[in-house]
């Protein structure tokens, strides 16, 4: 079933993008009937192309910006443990893209994402703790996370560590490197080749 969505969803865009039109963010190149045709190939296929439709929706490509659709679209791919998709439900939850403004809604989906080794997740839950933003303030969940995403290729969680640590008894400082070191990701969703673009 997957597979026909897919195959669906590359044909009707294949096909739309010969139509021309002005692209991102400028008037919509699909007809209302094309949108529900994308829709429905999305529907019908996995998570990355409900996480594809989703960031067309939210940057106004080939169908109209609608920051509530997209939200829709990222929360059906989240819905199936795509951290990607998870990481963007909780950008939509902490700025109220698309969906009311829920910073506890929004850590739990970074929370979620960052389970599964992802790294802007882990920096946002790292500043979540840190913050108190949505969650209990705790300065060991907040280093553990930012280390984590340090480690993961976040250059301003590696920076933020350091401001942080100053906040810290160095018995908590300890705890949380302990943490780090410790985590173990688990995998909710099984990545394919489709996975490797941007996030």
């Amino acid at each position: 079933m997957a597979m026909v969505g897919c195959a669906s969803l590359a044909l009707l865009l294949a096909a739309c993008d010969q139509q021309g039109g002005t692209g991102k963010r400028g008037s919509p190149r699909l007809s209302a009937s094309q949108v529900k045709a994308l829709e429905d190939a999305a529907e019908k296929g996995d998570a990355v192309d409900k996480y594809n439709l989703a960031r067309k929706f939210r940057e106004g490509d080939m169908v109209p910006l609608s920051l509530t659709n997209a939200a829709i679209w990222f929360r059906k791919a989240a819905e199936t443990g795509y951290p990607k998709a998870e990481y963007h439900m909780g950008l939509a939850c902490q700025a109220g893209e698309g969906v009311a403004k829920n910073p506890a809604e929004a850590a739990q989906w970074f929370a979620k994402a960052a389970d599964q080794d992802h790294s802007k997740s882990q920096e946002k839950l790292g500043y979540a703790y840190w913050k108190g933003d949505g969650t209990n303030k705790n300065l060991v969940e907040a280093y553990k996370w930012l280390t984590l995403a340090s480690g993961n290729g976040e250059h301003k969680a590696g920076k933020a560590l350091k401001k942080l640590e100053l906040a810290m008894k160095p018995q908590e400082v300890a705890d949380a490197k302990k943490a780090a070191a410790g985590f173990m990701p688990r995998k909710v969703y099984k990545k394919n080749d489709k996975d490797s673009k941007p996030e």
